[in-house]
């Protein structure tokens, strides 16, 4: 009897074998499927948060223009400036954390935009240089000179600051002794616009086409930020005198 109860309880063990090479093979496949389906999820998720922090810097630099005007009689900078001059993305040093006269750009993290392709790029914005005579002027001009706040007709619909965009054509700005002309981070006609196919150095598209999933990070001048749909960053956000 205590025989025959041992051979039950050994019959009775469960038998431990691994997977089979079919099964490895379709487990694999079904990982590598999920994986496929993910991506792009995954990659819009990652292209989002970069927006993110994008907007984050661009609402900064809205806070420091103000913070600059009131320390300034209402006036911003604007354009490139004469060659005596310093340029915006200087001028606003100080209010950004950097001390003023700077010769390293890449200290004013807020300037760098983390989907920017080239991580050498120190200024990844670029700045409302666009002058207009009155409602009926079609053309406008570059301006060059610090200009006041009141010169904006409507600040809360106008682009102050904008992304930049990172064709070959285009600079990329560390220092003051950066190859190139590092005063081209400014806009004043339409062939700067998201929607030119301009690509020469003077007159080819500066505003980001395609940066952060079909849009592009704007502050305006009032000092707010947000997200536009870069085919919408046309000539009539960045006029000045509507009235």
């Amino acid at each position: 009897m205590r025989k025959r109860t041992q051979v039950i309880r050994q019959r009775g063990r469960p038998k431990h074998r691994g997977f089979t090479l079919i099964e490895l093979l379709v487990v694999i496949a079904i990982i590598a499927l999920l994986v496929t389906i993910l991506m792009p999820s995954l990659a819009r998720a990652r292209e989002l948060a970069r927006g993110a922090v994008c907007l984050v810097n661009a609402r900064g630099i809205g806070q420091a223009v103000m913070l600059y005007a009131h320390e300034q009689d209402e006036y911003v900078p604007r354009g490139e400036g004469p060659e005596d001059q310093w340029y915006w993305f200087e001028l606003l040093m100080p209010y950004v954390g950097c001390d003023f006269g700077t010769d390293k750009y890449e200290r004013a993290r807020i300037y760098r935009c983390p989907a920017y392709p080239d991580p050498d790029q120190a200024i990844c914005y670029v700045i409302n240089a666009w002058g207009f005579y009155g409602p009926d002027d079609e053309t406008g001009h570059q301006v060059m000179v610090p200009t006041k706040l009141s010169v904006f007709d409507r600040p809360s619909e106008t682009v102050y600051i904008a992304d930049s965009e990172d064709g070959p054509w285009r600079p990329i700005v560390r220092s003051p002794d950066s190859p190139g002309d590092i005063g081209l981070q400014d806009v004043w006609c339409a062939s700067h616009l998201p929607n030119s196919d301009n690509e020469t150095v003077s007159m080819g598209r500066r505003v980001a086409r395609h940066r952060h999933v079909g849009n592009t990070s704007c502050t305006f001048s009032d000092g707010h930020a947000e997200l536009v749909v870069s085919e919408q960053v046309v000539v009539r956000m960045w006029r000045d005198r509507r009235n």
